[in-house]
């Protein structure tokens, strides 16, 4: 079957979800107003959902294949999204959210496995960058949509309408175009947890990827909960749409150098690419804490800000690529679903944490905080590769700090 007839229906099923999710994201803390704790209670249930049973989903895919488990999460999230419109009570939406989390789980596995099934080797780098494109694309479209419906309908729960059809719809490409037989395999159960484990456990790039994509995703997950709470709260008139759109912007420049960054870690290789991506976090988070306490000076943090973020954004196609490179045929779903498990533990942290810091310290100081716990984590993973990296014997003989300066000259150069 040709190569892009097998990717297609899947990056189309990975856009439907994550569309309705957007809408749903956008809507939620609006729906739910400034209790800041309440909306990341609420807001963790879907990936706390996702974080137990990712994993699950991953092996029962490479046993029953791809398809089936695609169809499970669309249809559940047609038939969850609808409920958050009956209530507004905290356990309620708590337990629909985890249901939303639940279908997320099913479509996330699988599909992400589904990319490194059908992804040539000297390709997957550029495949797994419009795999984060069309992830991050539910956001930008869904923000924006999910602003422009509040608008239109002035009924904060018409989202969550809109986007069980967005489900729906998802469901019936899926059922008619994607082929049954992706990803199925005879590995046995065993096996397929020893190369998941020993993917997760071994060699220094793991140290990068498990602490990396803990704190980023921990991140993601604050910014997309508390972000239209806190654009409402600076002040002036911004229309639903407007503040949809103002986030939608800002994902969208990470969306679309997805696939060029895959590119270049096709090009470099995985290690380079990783390791520039994770300086070039460590960095930013440490200019945007300077800035938003005042050391900093907006003109010269702004240029700083604009040339790190754009190094941070090769750490995901990177990532994700080298996933699928070291993955086996046969048990790419329960490995997958292994790292899908890290990435969902920062999701669920980070809207709490969020939550918990700006209702003890207010939303200033509070975000704040979460910007120092960052910096620390990326930190601590970069070093831990440095030392590792020496103990495997790459010195060659030189110093620990006299490679990392020369590590991050070469982050400069590969960014600017």
């Amino acid at each position: 079957m040709p190569y892009l007839k097998e990717l297609t229906p899947i990056y189309l099923s990975v856009l439907s979800m994550r569309l309705s999710f957007g809408l749903v994201v956008f809507a939620l803390p609006l729906y739910i107003g400034e209790k800041y704790l309440s909306v990341g209670i609420i807001a963790a249930a879907y990936p706390v959902a996702e974080l137990l049973l990712v994993f699950p989903f991953g092996v029962l895919s490479d046993r029953y294949g791809r398809k089936v488990f695609l169809l499970i999460g669309l249809l559940l999230s047609a038939i969850d999204l609808p409920l958050f419109s009956l209530t507004r009570n905290t356990i309620l939406l708590t337990l629909i959210h985890g249901i939303q989390g639940i279908a997320a789980a099913s479509v996330m596995a699988s599909s992400l496995a589904a990319v490194s099934d059908v992804a040539k080797e000297s390709r997957r780098g550029r495949e797994m960058g419009i795999y984060d494109l069309v992830n991050m694309a539910g956001y930008i479209i869904g923000f924006p949509l999910s602003g422009l419906v509040i608008d239109a309908t002035k009924d904060m729960r018409s989202p969550f309408f809109v986007a069980s059809l967005i489900a729906a719809l998802g469901l019936i490409i899926t059922a008619f175009l994607l082929p049954r037989d992706i990803g199925r395999s005879t590995m046995d159960l065993k096996t397929r947890l020893k190369i998941a484990f020993k993917g997760i456990t071994g060699g220094r790039e793991a140290v990068l990827l498990t602490v990396m994509w803990f704190t980023i995703m921990m991140f993601i997950s604050f910014f997309l909960t508390f972000g239209p709470l806190i654009i409402r709260g600076m002040g002036g008139h911004h229309s639903f749409f407007r503040i949809g759109s103002y986030l939608s912007a800002l994902i969208a420049i990470l969306a679309i150098t997805q696939p060029l960054y895959g590119y270049i870690s096709d090009l470099i290789g995985r290690t380079k690419a990783l390791l520039t991506g994770s300086i070039s976090i460590f960095l930013l988070l440490i200019t945007i804490y300077a800035w938003h306490a005042g050391f900093v000076k907006y003109h010269i943090a702004i240029p700083l800000i604009a040339i790190l973020g754009l190094g941070s954004l090769m750490f995901s196609p990177a990532g994700l690529a080298f996933l699928a490179d070291i993955s086996k045929e046969g048990a790419r779903g329960s490995f997958m679903g292994f790292y899908s498990f890290i990435m969902n533990l920062g999701n669920v942290l980070g809207p709490i944490m969020g939550g918990a810091f700006m209702s003890a310290f207010g939303p200033r100081d509070g975000i704040s905080a979460m910007i120092l716990l960052g910096a620390i984590l990326t930190g601590s993973s970069v070093l831990i590769f440095m030392i590792k990296k020496k103990k495997e014997g790459s010195s060659g003989g030189y110093s620990l700090a006299y490679r990392l300066s020369g590590d991050i000259q070469n982050v400069f150069a590969l960014v600017g």
